[in-house]
């Protein structure tokens, strides 16, 4: 913004309007103490024009000071306080006395009847003038406010501002505009980045600025509500609206990312923000046709259907593939029930098979690959949560490596053409149980694809949002129920990504199958966990009015600052294709590295946790564990 236009921009705030109607009042003060003198004459002011000029601006000066010191111009003037005057008229005081004294040394003519005089009445009509002014402007104010209730309701109208100049935001203020008896909101203005529409008119409503100038304006006017119309508009683009709107006391809404402009209705479509928003990233939606194609008339086995990442595979299995049958394997009946009622409602032709039970029993899994005649797999299950399984080592070390060697080597012997399966940025230099189980689960899966005529392939990512046991939800759960939201530390950082945005490029990465074994889904920047929690925070303020702390905790059993996607070892080749990247590993000696796995197998019920990590650290180059977490005995 150019500077001029940064300085009158500058003018229109409340303070600064004040500080030139309190000058104004210094100047007019010096007139009329002077024309109500009767002995007033020309030659007065051309005789002591410099004098007097240096008095007001003296004056103005040492209360400007003042009035700072006594917060003057921070106080809200639209509400009529007696602490207010009282405070005002102690600053006057002393500003008024303050220059009399300091100009009564400096200028011996002061002594003179004539200035002496004129000086005196200045004061008193200048201490007058101020105290009007605040006066004024509270019956200004109020009279502008009974403008603002609906007539014969006693109902407020909400002053609103309107984000987005185009044909959404056109339709949102008609509406808006037509519905103002139902709704009492009055849209008030207009924003939009494109500045060659600025002081142009939409639906008879001013457009006053750029997106930047937001907040000034919502402090000045009072501004009560924000609504975002620019549904067309990038998710870097609406975070950073997002983000400048969130600086303001009002509510903020937006309007979703596609609509439906012939029906209008517009304004029932406006959502509070959600925490997919806050993420600020671009979502992926790669072409799947060709993956969907592949799926025709195949038996598909989905395990951890229930979770949120098997789920979202059933889903879009489910809505785009045809497929002979989709087997649902889970743990948890009840959340693999949900998934199997869904997908009935929304598919009723869609064959779905419900199964109960553990992938550490290999005699139950291979049941189900004899029975159904398996084709490709889609391996979501494992052990997450990251504290739970430092106090579970041994169960961690079982489902995860057991369930998925167990996996990896039925689908080998019944020749399923792909087995893919989930893993974790936690694998990663792991520092805790659950990343290092999930480590050699990738060695497994890499050392199968090595000798197998099936394609074995794993797809690391980070952190999913609105998965189970994921921030979010915990956010929101501590947000409804008050507070504290609590997080491990203020620098603590994750990757997102948004669930049906991983799952498509999981699925994508099933038409790869001539460039690897290990893909890493491009997560983009990671997120800071504390600015997403205060962000939140923010918004339920907004839409409550109450507030709710943030507590530092520390970091838990196993937690890591910040996680990594690659090893950046000489092991681990790295080649970016679309938007994911293909991780190429050196081979391994398979029958030494599996050896170990087997034998821990057989010896698992004599082992002890002190056992598991031993083969951990064997299995993981570079895992150390902190035995500090280990369970200990009551």
């Amino acid at each position: 913004m150019p500077k001029g236009k940064l300085f009158f921009e500058k003018l229109k705030s409340i303070k600064s309007r004040f500080i030139i109607s309190d000058f104004f009042a210094l100047i007019l003060s010096a007139f009329l103490s002077a024309i109500l003198d009767m002995r007033f004459e020309f030659s007065f002011f051309s005789e002591n024009l410099w004098k007097i000029a240096v008095f007001i601006v003296c004056d103005f000066i040492f209360m400007f000071i003042i009035f700072n010191v006594f917060k003057i111009y921070q106080r809200v003037w639209r509400v009529l306080s007696g602490e207010d005057y009282i405070n005002l008229t102690l600053a006057l005081i002393v500003s008024k006395f303050a220059v009399f004294s300091v100009s009564s040394l400096i200028f011996i003519s002061l002594r003179k009847a004539d200035l002496f005089v004129w000086s005196v009445k200045y004061l008193l009509f200048s201490f007058l003038l101020i105290l009007i002014s605040r006066y004024l402007f509270f019956l200004i104010f109020n009279a502008n406010k009974r403008k603002d209730f609906i007539p014969g309701r006693h109902l407020k109208v909400k002053k609103i501002i309107v984000i987005g100049a185009g044909n959404a935001g056109k339709i949102l203020i008609e509406e808006i505009k037509n519905k103002t008896q139902e709704t009492d909101k009055r849209v008030v203005a207009i924003f939009d980045d494109d500045e060659t529409k600025t002081n142009r008119y939409l639906s008879g409503v001013r457009i006053v600025g750029t997106v930047k100038d937001v907040p000034n304006f919502v402090m000045r006017e009072g501004i009560d509500e924000i609504y975002i119309a620019i549904p067309s508009a990038s998710t870097e683009d609406k975070k950073r609206i997002i983000e400048t709107c969130n600086q303001t006391s009002a509510k903020v809404k937006i309007l979703p990312g596609v609509v439906v402009f012939d029906d209008g209705n517009l304004f029932y479509r406006l959502r509070d923000i959600n925490y997919e928003d806050l993420l600020g990233r671009q979502v992926i939606k790669p072409d799947l046709s060709e993956v969907f194609e592949s799926f025709r008339d195949k038996v598909i086995l989905v395990t951890g259907a229930g979770g949120s990442i098997g789920s979202e595979i059933c889903r879009q299995i489910g809505a785009n593939a045809n497929v002979k049958a989709l087997v649902l394997l889970d743990i948890c009946e009840n959340t693999v029930y949900d998934i199997q009622l869904e997908l009935k409602a929304k598919h009723p032709n869609l064959d779905v098979r419900t199964i109960i039970g553990s992938i550490t029993d290999y005699n139950f899994l291979e049941d189900i690959f004899e029975y159904y005649k398996i084709n490709i797999v889609f391996h979501a299950a494992a052990h997450k949560h990251v504290p739970l399984m430092e106090h579970n080592i041994k169960e961690a070390y079982k489902n995860n490596v057991f369930g998925t060697m167990n996996l990896a080597h039925l689908a080998d012997k019944y020749n399923v053409e792909k087995f893919l399966m989930i893993s974790t940025d936690k694998a990663v230099n792991p520092t805790n149980i659950m990343g290092a189980t999930k480590a050699v689960c990738e060695r497994v899966v890499q050392c199968y694809n090595q000798n197998s005529d099936t394609h074995f392939l794993c797809v690391r990512f980070g952190n999913v949002l609105g998965s189970a046991g994921s921030v979010i939800p915990i956010f929101k759960k501590q947000i409804e129920e008050g507070g504290p939201v609590t997080v491990t530390s203020k620098d603590i950082e994750r990757y997102f990504m948004l669930i049906p945005e991983a799952v498509s490029l999981v699925l994508k990465s099933m038409s790869y199958t001539d460039k690897g074994d290990l893909f890493v889904l491009d997560m983009g920047t990671p997120v800071n966990i504390y600015n997403m929690a205060q962000k939140m925070v923010d918004i339920y303020y907004k839409s409550t009015g109450q507030k709710v702390e943030i507590e530092i905790m520390g970091l838990r059993e196993g937690e890591k600052m910040t996680e990594e996607l690659f090893s950046h070892n000489k092991d681990e080749t790295i080649e970016k294709i679309e938007k994911m990247f293909v991780a190429k590993r050196k081979d391994i000696d398979c029958n030494s590295y599996m050896g170990v796995i087997k034998k821990s197998k057989e010896d698992i019920e004599s082992l002890d946790t002190d056992d598991i990590i031993l083969k951990l650290e064997k299995l993981v180059p570079g895992f150390k564990h902190e035995r500090k977490y280990i369970r200990k005995d009551i």
